[in-house]
């Protein structure tokens, strides 16, 4: 039966992207060296309001590490409007910290400054929105210039087979430009919709196989929809297109694709990608909505699922119903899964989420089959009597 695997920002580490930690600094550092001075001007006017905002209530959360803190955080400063969060501004913004009298603040300043810092917020979000975007996008060149990053991605692609999927929570496109590389991913179907594309410059592609698919829960760079064709998925030239080297049965050299129809590069576009934070939404887009549904039909149905670098973090509550139904078929013996990452507390979180079923993998290289071995004779009748030797260790 069809294999799943399930990529997280750990499985692009090795290809050189951040760890979700890393993310921020990484790219203020890909902005702050841009040749593009628009990215440079983005990434200053989200630094100022930081360095703006450090002595306010929200500046400890606006200066995290973590990412989904911060833009949860700017999520927050968004909903001016909740009466709750209203108050518990104002109140804050009252109380003398100093017991000096100057440093009073009436009620109705309190509320003025609320409103100005929400205001300033929802720019600086689309500020920083600009900025992740371009790094990503700017990565994905990167990816295509350099495959050798990628040569541990090839690796343990070889061993999927036609009808196989993975599902990737990250934005970045390492997955299907190295399945593409491979002969074993291509756009048309590839992304579980169809997508309109052509060859340069006139070959239809509409009969080409995806032996693999690539389900991204997240969005993608590269991935858009026009605002006058709602719910269909397309896909950027310059950002996506280019850098997807696909390979075909019948051809050495690998497939040049563009848009089906030329006249759509002038068509108002809006990017399609799920920004991290604990306030995520769940898919209410058409594109999106199709891609989950997909992605609960093949867990339904697989009898293997490996997970590589996801650390199913709480935040996600959308991914942990998606993954809840795993939890029955992996008890009655239905489905194995290996969870792969160095991370103990990643692991010992998919334990409890799923199940002591659950086989893990602390090492990209160990074997899998075996792992899955071990954890089907996890239950106390099957563990078996130390040697004497063992014992002794």
């Amino acid at each position: 039966m069809a294999k799943v695997v399930v990529l997280g920002a750990g499985a692009s580490v090795g290809a050189g992207y951040p760890t979700a930690n890393e993310l921020l600094a990484a790219v203020g550092e890909h902005c702050r060296y841009s040749r593009m001075n628009r990215i440079c001007d983005r990434w200053q006017e989200w630094s100022d309001f930081q360095k703006e905002s450090s002595s306010r209530e929200f500046g400890t959360l606006l200066n995290a590490r973590n990412p989904e803190i911060v833009l949860s955080a700017l999520d927050l400063l968004e909903h001016r409007d909740d009466d709750s969060l209203n108050a518990l501004f104002v109140g804050a913004a009252q109380t003398d910290k100093t017991g000096d009298p100057s440093h009073y603040v009436s009620a109705e300043k309190a509320r003025e400054l609320f409103a100005s810092l929400t205001r300033s917020a929802r720019l600086v979000r689309r500020s920083l929105m600009t900025c992740l975007q371009d790094y990503f996008r700017c990565k994905t060149a990167d990816d295509r210039r350099d495959p050798t990053r990628r040569e541990y991605l090839r690796t343990f692609f070889r061993k999927l087979a036609e009808g196989d999927t993975v599902i990737t929570f990250n934005w970045d496109t390492l997955a299907e430009q190295t399945l593409a590389e491979m002969g074993l991913w291509n756009p048309t179907l590839g992304y579980g919709v169809r997508v309109p594309l052509r060859r340069r410059p006139i070959d239809a592609c509409r009969s080409w196989r995806s032996p693999v698919t690539v389900l991204k829960l997240h969005g993608s760079v590269g991935w858009e929809e026009a605002e006058s064709r709602p719910g269909e998925l397309l896909l950027s030239g310059p950002y996506l297109l280019q850098h997807l080297a696909v390979r075909l049965p019948t051809e050495k050299r690998p497939a040049v694709l563009a848009a089906a129809r030329s006249e759509e590069i002038f068509e108002e576009r809006v990017d399609l990608q799920t920004l991290p934070t604990f306030l995520k939404q769940t898919a209410t887009d058409g594109v999106m909505q199709d891609i989950w549904w997909r992605a609960q039909q093949v867990l339904a149905r697989t009898s293997r699922v490996e997970v590589w670098g996801y650390s199913l973090p709480e935040s996600d509550g959308a991914a942990r119903v998606l993954f809840n139904g795993l939890r029955h078929r992996l008890a009655t013996g239905k489905v194995a899964i290996v969870v792969t990452d160095p991370s103990e507390s990643t692991r010992d979180r998919w334990n409890t989420f799923l199940g002591a079923r659950v086989a893990r993998n602390g090492r990209l290289g160990a074997s899998a089959n075996e792992l899955v071995r071990q954890s089907r004779g996890a239950g106390p009748r099957a563990r078996r009597r130390p040697t004497q030797s063992q014992a002794s260790r």
